[in-house]
């Protein structure tokens, strides 16, 4: 076997290895797939969307998907720069910021904004058509009045053309002009994704801003969807003197539908209100375990191939030993 044939081998088994990978992606995932809403501008990402089992399998809400005109079940798709956009004010505050939307393919698309927080934003434009390749900045301005609720108000930038849609998450946070509480809430990393009816667990540091020595403060923990909707609410109590960090274990309800959820800190103390959110995400055991056994795939295909690579390596030396052995006998035979 010659260098050329070995190579041969080499690439043929990194070519089945591949195909193995390849295969089990299939089988770990549902036959649908789609470019991810929140896919950052410049990125490519999946949302895999998990098929229902029977009447009792828990909802998803689905992108609609149409196929391209002419059939061929091809998706026209655009990028956004922004994946989440999040916004805080102060009672009477206005703040300007934007997005950038490109069309990616080779043809005209028509797009249509929808605005779900109209009664604190507004976008410049809510229709237009991109030529290919062409991009715009779109404008969204953001206010509220002295006399807006303080709170956190959960909501969505959706853009569609005739056969795609992406939604952006919005959170927009409303203080009030006076606060006595500095709050910040955190997620550890590892509870930012959440199976229906796991523990959340949530990390609240609140700071003294005031001039009194000690406060007995209310706090109120709200989890919301991107609709605005409530989905569970609890409230605590706590002493705070200059600064205090709490630990809340919530548990999430077991019928949670899969997909974006805000939790929200609410701190008042007399009229003074201190806020503060993070965004989580609930999925679908299915999904997660399409996840891990996509996962394991891919591991194995790596020590596959680092196997199959060392193997190579093995077996080259030892033929080409072979080889220079066979060699060498043949030519003490020719000149014996």
């Amino acid at each position: 076997m010659n260098k050329k044939e070995r190579w041969l081998v080499f690439f043929l088994i990194l070519f089945i290895i591949g195909n193995i990978a390849n295969i089990g992606f299939i089988l770990s995932v549902d036959k649908q797939t789609r470019v991810s809403a929140n896919a950052p501008y410049g990125e490519i990402s999946f949302v895999i969307v998990p098929q229902a089992e029977g009447p009792t399998a828990p909802s998803v809400p689905e992108t609609p998907l149409q196929s391209s005109p002419g059939g061929g079940g091809k998706i026209y798709d655009f990028l956004v720069d922004r994946s989440l956009i999040e916004v805080e004010l102060k009672q009477g505050e206005t703040l300007k910021t934007s997005l950038k939307i490109k069309n990616t393919e080779s043809i005209s698309q028509e797009f249509k904004i929808e605005n779900n927080l109209k009664d604190y934003s507004v976008v410049s434009e809510d229709s237009f058509v991109l030529a290919a390749g062409e991009e715009k900045i779109i404008q969204i301005t953001f206010f509220t009045v002295d006399d807006s609720t303080p709170g956190v108000y959960p909501g969505k930038i959706i853009i569609k053309t005739s056969a795609n849609k992406k939604e952006i998450p919005v959170i927009l946070t409303v203080n009030s002009k006076k606060s006595l509480f500095d709050v910040i809430l955190d997620i550890p990393p590892k509870y930012l994704e959440l199976l229906p009816g796991e523990d959340l667990l949530l990390h609240l540091t609140l700071l003294n801003l005031g001039d009194f020595e000690r406060a007995d403060v209310s706090i109120e923990y709200i989890i919301k969807d991107f609709e605005g909707n409530a989905i569970l609410s609890q409230e605590d109590v706590a002493a705070v003197e200059t600064q205090i960090t709490l630990t809340k274990m919530i548990n999430i309800p077991s019928n949670i539908v899969p997909r974006d959820y805000v939790a929200i800190a609410y701190v008042k103390y007399g009229d003074s209100f201190g806020i503060s959110s993070k965004m989580f995400h609930v999925i679908s055991k299915e999904d997660k375990t399409r996840r891990t056994i996509y996962l394991i795939l891919i591991l194995t295909a790596i020590v596959l191939v680092l196997l199959a690579f060392i193997l190579f390596i093995v077996l080259g030396r030892r033929i080409e030993k072979l080889e220079n052995s066979s060699k060498e006998k043949y030519y003490r035979s020719v000149f014996k």
